[in-house]
C-alpha cells in the first residue's frame, strides 16, 4: 500500500495490530511511535533513536537485523592490495547521473584496473553516454546490464562506489570497501551515520560533492591497502547470518 502521509500509515498500522494476534513491521529511520508487536529498524543508528518505551513493543534495531540473500553472506572475498577491479553502482534508477559523474571524475587520473558499472534496469543512461564519459578511459570500462548474482559481481571488485540506497549493507556483508555519493539531503545524514560503522567513506549530497573530491577519496583508498582492509573487516562484522531466524525467534516468544 502507498500512503499520502505518515499520518494515514500509522492509522492503517493501528487498525492491524487490533486486527492481527502479533503485528511485526519493518520501518525507517523515523522516530516516532510504533503500534506494531515487533518493530524491525534494520539500520545503522536506529540504536540511537529515541523510541516510545511502550512494553507492548519489541524493538529489533541495528543492522545485525538486515535481511540479506544468503548469496551476499556465501560469497567469498578476498581483497587485493592491488586495485584491479573498480564497482560503479548507482541503484536501479540513477536519476542523478552519479555513474557519469564518478566516470567523468576518474577519467582525470591513470586508472590501471578494471571499471565495472553496473547499471539498473531504470536507468536512462545510454552506453553511448558512459563510453562519451569514460574519455581515456574507455578500454577499461566494462558495462553490466540485467545482471543475476549481483554478489558474484561485488566481490570481484577492490573499491565500490555506490550511492545512499541500500546496495551499501550487501557491499558491506561482503567486505568490499566503498565511497558513497548520496542522491538527497535527507539520505546523506543516514549515510552519515552508516559510514562511522567503518566501511565506507561518505562524500556528501551529491550536489555538494566535486570531481575532485572523487578523485581524492579514490587515491586515499587507492594508495592505503591497510585502510580497505580495515573497512573490508568493518563491513563483515556489521551484519550477521541468520537474521530471519532471529527474527522468528523473537516472533515465537510473543506468540
Amino acid at each position: 500500500a502507498i500512503f499520502s502521509s505518515t499520518i494515514e500509515y500509522k492509522k492503517y498500522i493501528r487498525i492491524l495490530d487490533r486486527q492481527a494476534d502479533l503485528l511485526v513491521t519493518f520501518e525507517d529511520l523515523v522516530n516516532h511511535p510504533y503500534s506494531a508487536g515487533i518493530v524491525v529498524i534494520p539500520y545503522c543508528g536506529s540504536e540511537k533513536l529515541e523510541l516510545d518505551n511502550n512494553v507492548d513493543t519489541k524493538y529489533l534495531l541495528g543492522p545485525r537485523f538486515f535481511l540479506l540473500k544468503d548469496e551476499f553472506y556465501n560469497t567469498k572475498y578476498s581483497l587485493n592490495s592491488k586495485v584491479e577491479n573498480i564497482l560503479i553502482t548507482m541503484g536501479g534508477s540513477d536519476p542523478n547521473n552519479l555513474t557519469i559523474k564518478v566516470l567523468s571524475a576518474l577519467n582525470q587520473q591513470k586508472i590501471d584496473a578494471v571499471i565495472t558499472l553496473v547499471i539498473g534496469g531504470l536507468s536512462q543512461i545510454t552506453d553511448h553516454e558512459l563510453k562519451e564519459s569514460s574519455g581515456v578511459l574507455i578500454n577499461k570500462i566494462v558495462i553490466k546490464r540485467n545482471i543475476g548474482n549481483f554478489a558474484e559481481i561485488m566481490s570481484e571488485a577492490d573499491i565500490a562506489f555506490t550511492n545512499s540506497g541500500l546496495t551499501k549493507y550487501e557491499l558491506s556483508a561482503i567486505g568490499v570497501p566503498m565511497i558513497i555519493i548520496s542522491n538527497t539531503e535527507e539520505q546523506a545524514k543516514y549515510s552519515k551515520v552508516f559510514s562511522e560503522y567503518g566501511s565506507s567513506f561518505h562524500l556528501g549530497y551529491h550536489k555538494l560533492v566535486s570531481e575532485e573530491a572523487i578523485v581524492n577519496a579514490y587515491n586515499h583508498l587507492h594508495n592505503d591497502f591497510y585502510k580497505r582492509s580495515d573497512m573490508s573487516n568493518n563491513g563483515k562484522q556489521l551484519l550477521e547470518k541468520d537474521t530471519m531466524k532471529k527474527i522468528y525467534r523473537e516472533i515465537e516468544e510473543r506468540v
